[in-house]
Order: C-alpha cells, then sequence, then structure tokens
C-alpha cells in the first residue's frame, strides 16, 4: 500500500506528480480538501493564528520531491489544473505508479507536509479538550 501525500490515507495505486507541477497548483490557489477541515475547527475554537493552508504553501514551495496521491485527491487537483491548463499549453499526464513501484515507505517523501498537519490537528482537539473540562 501506499500513502498519499495530500490527505494520508491509503491507496492500493497513485498518481505521482512533480514538485514543480504541485507548486504551480498551491501558487495558483489550490489547497488540498482536508486543510479546510482543519481550518473550520480551528477557527470555530477561535485559534485564529493556526493557518494551516499558509503552512501547506510553505511546505510545497520548500519540497522538490514528487508527490504522490490517491485517486481522490488527484481528482481536486486535475479539477484545479484544468482550469490552469485551459488557459495555458497543454502538458502531459503525470506517470501512473502501482504500489510496488513505490518503494518500501511507499510515500513520496513529503512526510512533514503529514506529520505537521497531523500535531496542528492534535492541537486543535487538545484545546477542545480543555474547553470541555474547564
Amino acid at each position: 500500500m501506499a500513502t498519499c501525500d495530500f490527505c494520508n490515507g491509503t491507496t492500493e495505486s497513485g498518481t505521482r506528480y512533480p514538485a514543480e507541477m504541485v507548486q504551480q497548483a498551491a501558487l495558483t490557489g489550490f489547497r488540498p480538501s482536508g486543510l479546510e477541515v482543519i481550518y473550520g475547527v480551528a477557527r470555530q475554537l477561535g485559534l485564529t493564528e493556526i493557518d494551516p493552508g499558509r503552512e501547506w504553501v510553505e511546505q510545497v514551495m520548500a519540497d522538490r520531491s514528487d508527490w504522490l496521491t490517491c485517486p481522490s485527491c488527484v481528482r481536486e487537483l486535475e479539477d484545479h489544473l484544468a482550469g490552469r491548463r485551459r488557459r495555458g499549453p497543454a502538458q502531459s499526464p503525470p506517470p501512473k505508479y502501482r504500489s510496488g513501484d513505490l518503494g518500501a515507505t511507499g510515500g513520496s517523501g513529503n512526510s512533514p507536509l503529514v506529520v505537521g498537519l497531523t500535531l496542528v490537528l492534535i492541537l486543535v482537539v487538545s484545546a477542545v479538550i480543555l474547553l470541555l473540562i474547564s
């Protein structure tokens, strides 16, 4: 099994995108849907200093490795890229990979993003618990 670099979900197969393509998508406003959930919870708790979108863009811009995406995240990214591609030159689709092609870890090396988002989620849940027991 492989792990999606956007949602951390497991997938039998995935699509690998070059870092430059994900960076361009991030610069033109793409954010994985999971970020909206984290930001929404943080905003409801009054934690306005947490900005998963900004942190995600910073991670994307710093990362030079390919990004592996599950079928659900591929659709999100492709929907975003389709709008940009209509205005620009056509690009060839990224290569497809089976989980056996991805090496022992299954991902493409973007685990700091997943770890960072997990830590944000843990902080948000901790804040909720503290509010409930106060």
